[in-house]
């Protein structure tokens, strides 16, 4: 929560000098760069269809993430559930409700991933499961 609250406090502050909000604006778009590779290849390890591009997942997520800490910051009982749903969300896979539902429908606990045999087939290929 801290770090989060010294990010907010030091870009609010680089808006003032042009260097320091560029140096900013270039790390943080490494930053998107390398979640958007991870959910590239995530994506296409397990067969998941984003909801939309790569790079907006990526923004949304870093967004959602920076966003839950500046109001953690003022009220720390804001809970940090929403990220795992909203991430289960973009990868395709059921919101939590919807998961429950299904889950208690067959009687069993679900992959996690929202697609049927997705994270088995990918421990296959991986030589986890014979």
């Amino acid at each position: 929560m801290a770090w989060t609250v010294f990010e907010v406090e030091f870009a609010t502050r680089a808006r003032q000098d042009e260097q320091v909000r560029r140096g900013l604006a270039e790390r943080n778009a490494r930053i998107r760069d390398a979640v958007t590779a991870l959910l590239t290849e995530h994506a296409n390890a397990f067969g998941i269809e984003l909801p939309m591009p790569a790079e907006n997942c990526a923004t949304a997520l870093l967004s959602l993430g920076v966003g839950l800490g500046v109001q953690r910051a003022t009220d720390p009982e804001v809970g940090v559930a929403v990220l795992p749903g909203v991430i289960r969300l973009l990868a395709g896979g059921p919101g939590k409700r919807e998961a429950r539902g299904k889950r208690e429908a067959r009687g069993k606990r679900g992959l996690g991933c929202g697609r049927p045999g997705v994270q088995r087939e990918a421990r296959r290929k991986a030589g986890d499961l014979g």
